[in-house]
C-alpha cells in the first residue's frame, strides 16, 4: 500500500522501550485521511518521543500486517502543538505541569497560547500557572517556556530539512543539539556549517541552492563554502584515523572538493585564520586533535616516581612467594617486571605467546605488596573479565573507569574506580585506545601515579583517531619488549606464524587434516569458501565454544551475514528446534552461539561476551542466554543487543580467544598484515585459512593498518 509523508494525530502509546516506539493513530491527510494506522519506528528514526494527542509528521510506506495497516518509518518528528493540543503537550512534556495548570493557561489565552510562550514573558505566565506561589510559578513558568521552545525548534528544523530533502534523523539531532533554536536561522544564512557532520556533496549541493535561492550572485565563490570545504576536510582526515595530513595531500583534497584549484589557497588562508585547520612542521593538523595530542604529551611527561622505594632484592623475595606453586618467571621476564615497577611510564610489547599476561599478573601483585594500589581498565568487556581472572585483581572497562572517574567519592563506595599518588594505572590492549580516550584519562592522573600501557602494535589500531601506544613504543627507554615465545607447544605452530606476519613474510602452512594443532591453509574460490568453512567446522567439532569463524565483512559471500545464516538454517534443520525472530532479522534457536553487542553493566555483560541461547519462548518473544557463564534473559526489546556468533568480524573478537579459528581469506580492502595477525592471535590451538593464497600474499604486501596514519601525536625521549 502507498505511504509518503502523512500527519498522524496520536491515540494510544502501544510500547515504549529504548530502541523504539509503536503507537496508532489517525491520518489526518492524503488519501488515507481518516484512516486508522498503527507506526512502528526505531529511537534513530524519531525526533522526540510521542505522547498522546500529539500530531506528528511521518514518512515511510504502509504495510498490512495482522494488526492492521502499520507504517514502519522511516522518520518521525512532532509537528508545533496548536488549539487544545497545547495544554496536552504541557501535561505531557513538562514535569509539574498536569492538566489543570495546563487548563489555566488555555482558559487565559485560548488559541493565543501557542503566542505568548513562543514569546517567552515568565513573569506573566507565572501569575497564571500556580497563582499565589511565587517561587514555585516562575520555577514551572521557565520550564514551560524551555520545553516549549525546545519543541519548536526542533519542529522548525524537521520542517526545513524535510523542504530541502534531508531525511536523516541522525543529522537533524546533531543540529538540534548544536545549535539549538537558532539552527534554522544558522542553516538559512551558511548550510556548509553542517560540512562536518554530512557528506561534503550533499552539503555543498544544499549550499549552493540555499545561496542561490536568497540571490547570492556567486555562491560558489563564498567564503562560507571555502571554509566548509576546510571542515569537510578535517572530518575527511579523522575519519580515516589520522589526526594530520601533508600539505600536498591536504591541497589536493580540497581541490576534489572545490573542484577549482585557484580558490584552494583562498580557503586555506580562511581555515587559518578562523582556526578551522593548523599548521605545523609541513603538516596541516585539525586543531581539536592537535589539542588533544598537546594535552596527552604534556600530561605523560609530568609522571614521575612516588615515594614506593623498589629495591631489587626485596622484589625478587616477594616474588619467589607469589611464583610458589607456579612457573617461575625468567631473568628476562624479572628485569622486565623490575623496569615497569621502577618508571612513572612504561610500555609493555609482545607478541602472541610471548609472556604479556604473565609479566601483567606479577606486575600488579607485586605493586599491591610494595604498598601500592592498581587500577586496570582494558578496552572492551570481554578482555576485563579476562585480565581479572589472570591477575585476580578486578578489572573493568575504559568506558566504565573514565566514568567513575567523574563520579563524587564516597566513603562507602570503595569499588569505584580511583586515581592517587600511589595508583598503579595498567591499561590493557593499549594498541587499540584511540586519542581521545588518552586524553580522558590522562586528565585524571594524579601527581605520583603511574601508567602502564600493555598491547601489541602489531594488532589492528584504535577504531577512533589517532595513534598514542604506536607512537610510545618507539621510545627504548619507557618500553618493555618481549621477544621469547613461552606458549608453545611441539605441535603448536601459532605463535611463529605470527611472528612471520608480524615481519610481513609468507608463513610456512601445515597441510590440513582435520582437528589437531596447527596453521593449515586451504584454497578456495570465493564462490566456495561457505561450503568449505561448514566442512571444517564440522571437522573440527562444531561450535561448542571452542570454535570461531573470523571474518572480514559483514556483507558478500564470505561475510558475517551469509556465513551465520548459514550456520543457523543447518543447526535449525538438523536439531528441529523452535526458532525466534530478532530485532535485526536474525532467528535465534536453543544452543546457539552468540554475541553481545554493547557494555550492560547492570548485568554485567558486555561489548564482545560470548555464549549460547539455553532456551527461547516464542509467546513473549524473549530467551535466555548463557555469556561468560552467566545466565542472561533478553525480552523483545533487548534482543537488539544479541547476534549470531558462528562468524563474527575481527573488530569483535579482539580481547577473545578459543581454541581454534577459521579465517576466510578473501579480496577486501579491510584486510592487511595488522587485520590477519590480529585474527590468526584469537586461536589458542588450531588455525585453518580458507580461501586464495594469492590473497594471503597481497595481505602482506599491504602496509599495517598503524602505519597507514598520519597523526601530529611527538614523543621525544
Amino acid at each position: 500500500m502507498a505511504g509518503g509523508l502523512m500527519q498522524v494525530h496520536v491515540k494510544r502509546i502501544v510500547s515504549h522501550k529504548p530502541f523504539g516506539t509503536i503507537f496508532t493513530g489517525e491520518v489526518l491527510d492524503g488519501e488515507q485521511a481518516g484512516d486508522s494506522v498503527q507506526v512502528k519506528a526505531y529511537a534513530a528514526r524519531l525526533i522526540g518521543v510521542p505522547s498522546k494527542d500529539e500530531i506528528w509528521t511521518v514518512s515511510g510506506p504502509i504495510k498490512n500486517t495482522k494488526w492492521g495497516d502499520q507504517i514502519e518509518a522511516e522518520y518521525a518528528y512532532r509537528q508545533r502543538p496548536t488549539g487544545k493540543l497545547v495544554v496536552s503537550f504541557l501535561s505531557n512534556s513538562c514535569p509539574g505541569i498536569g492538566q489543570t495548570r495546563a487548563k489555566r493557561l488555555w482558559d487565559k489565552w485560548g488559541n493565543e497560547l501557542a503566542s505568548v510562550l513562543s514569546s517567552g514573558n515568565v513573569a506573566e505566565i507565572a501569575e497564571i500557572i500556580a497563582p499565589g506561589r511565587p517561587i514555585l510559578s516562575v520555577r514551572l513558568a521557565s520550564l514551560v517556556c524551555r520545553e516549549w521552545k525546545k519543541h519548536e525548534a526542533e519542529s522548525d528544523l524537521a520542517s526545513w530539512f524535510q523542504s530541502h530533502g534531508i531525511d536523516s534523523t541522525r543529522l537533524l539531532k546533531i543540529c538540534a543539539n548544536t545549535f539549538g533554536k537558532q539552527a534554522v536561522d544558522r542553516l538559512r544564512s551558511n548550510p556548509w556549517c553542517m560540512a562536518s557532520m554530512m557528506n561534503w556533496k550533499e552539503v555543498d549541493t544544499l549550499g549552493l541552492k540555499v545561496l542561490a535561492e536568497i540571490g547570492s550572485a556567486a555562491p560558489d565563490r563564498s567564503n562560507k563554502r571555502l571554509l566548509g570545504a576546510v571542515d569537510s576536510a578535517v572530518r575527511d582526515i579523522l575519519a580515516s584515523g589520522s589526526t594530520a595530513m601533508s600539505l600536498f595531500d591536504f591541497e589536493s583534497l580540497l581541490e576534489q572538493k572545490l573542484d577549482d584549484f585557484k580558490r584552494v589557497y583562498e580557503a586555506i588562508e580562511l581555515g587559518v585564520k578562523f582556526g578551522a585547520i593548523i599548521g605545523r612542521d609541513g603538516l596541516w593538523l585539525p586543531p581539536g586533535s592537535a589539542f588533544m595530542e598537546r594535552a596527552v604529551v604534556g600530561a605523560l611527561r609530568q609522571l614521575e616516581n612516588n615515594g614506593i622505594k623498589v629495591d631489587e632484592q626485596n622484589v625478587r623475595d616477594i616474588l619467589r612467594t607469589l611464583s610458589a606453586g607456579y612457573v617461575k618467571p625468567d631473568e628476562e621476564q624479572f628485569q622486565a617486571m623490575l623496569h615497569i615497577l621502577r618508571s612513572p611510564l612504561s610500555c609493555l610489547v609482545g607478541g602472541a605467546g610471548t609472556g604479556k599476561t604473565t609479566i601483567l599478573r606479577y606486575v600488579v601483585r607485586l605493586w599491591h605488596r610494595l604498598g601500592g594500589n592498581v587500577l586496570m581498565a582494558t578496552l572492551s568487556g570481554k578482555a576485563a573479565l579476562k585480565l581479572s581472572q589472570s591477575t585476580g585483581l578486578l578489572a573493568k572497562t575504559l568506558t566504565r573507569t573514565l566514568a567513575e572517574l567523574q563520579e563524587d567519592h564516597d566513603e562507602e563506595e570503595h569499588d569505584l574506580a580511583e586515581i592517587n599518588e600511589r595508583t598503579l594505572v595498567v591499561v590493557d590492549e593499549a594498541s587499540m585506545v584511540d586519542l581521545a580516550t588518552f586524553h580522558s584519562l590522562m586528565k585524571h592522573m594524579k601527581k605520583g601515579s603511574r601508567l602502564l600501557l600493555s598491547g601489541d602494535p602489531a594488532q589492528l589500531p584504535p577504531i577512533g583517531f589517532g595513534l598514542v601506544f604506536h607512537r610510545l613504543v618507539n621510545d627504548d627507554s619507557i618500553t618493555v619488549r618481549l621477544n621469547k615465545i613461552y606458549r608453545q607447544t611441539e605441535d603448536s605452530g601459532i605463535p611463529l606464524v605470527a611472528k612471520a606476519i608480524r615481519e610481513k613474510h609468507m608463513p610456512a602452512f601445515d597441510q590440513y587434516h582435520s582437528r589437531g594443532e596447527s596453521v593449515s591453509f586451504i584454497p578456495a574460490s570465493l564462490d566456495s569458501i561457505p561450503a568449505i568453512v561448514e566442512q571444517v567446522a564440522e571437522d573440527l567439532g562444531g561450535f561448542d565454544g571452542d570454535l570461531m569463524i573470523v571474518t572480514a565483512t559483514n556483507r558478500g559471500p564470505a561475510g558475517v551475514d551469509r556465513l551465520n545464516r548459514l550456520f543457523h538454517d543447518k543447526y535449525k534443520q538438523q536439531a528441529n528446534l523452535p526458532e525466534l525472530k530478532g530485532s535485526l532479522g536474525q532467528y535465534f534457536c536453543p544452543g546457539e552461539p552468540v554475541i553481545h553487542l554493547k557494555n550492560d553493566y547492570q548485568r554485567t555483560v558486555f561489548n564482545g561476551s560470548l555464549g549460547k541461547v539455553l532456551n527461547v519462548d516464542r509467546d513473549k518473544h524473549s530467551l535466555t542466554a548463557n555469556l561468560d557463564d552467566k545466565f542472561v534473559s533478553f525480552d523483545a526489546g533487548q534482543l537488539i543487543d544479541l547476534s549470531l556468533a558462528y562468524a563474527i568480524t575481527c573488530h569483535k573478537c579482539q580481547g577473545s580467544q578459543v581454541k581454534r579459528v577459521i579465517i576466510p581469506v578473501y579480496q577486501t580492502r579491510l584486510m592487511d598484515p595488522s587485520w590477519l595477525y590480529t585474527a590468526i592471535t584469537r586461536a589458542e590451538k588450531q588455525v585453518v585459512l580458507v580461501g586464495g593464497g594469492k590473497e594471503i600474499e597481497r595481505t602482506l604486501e599491504r602496509e599495517f593498518a598503524a602505519d597507514c596514519r598520519k597523526v601530529g601525536f611527538e614523543w621525544h625521549k
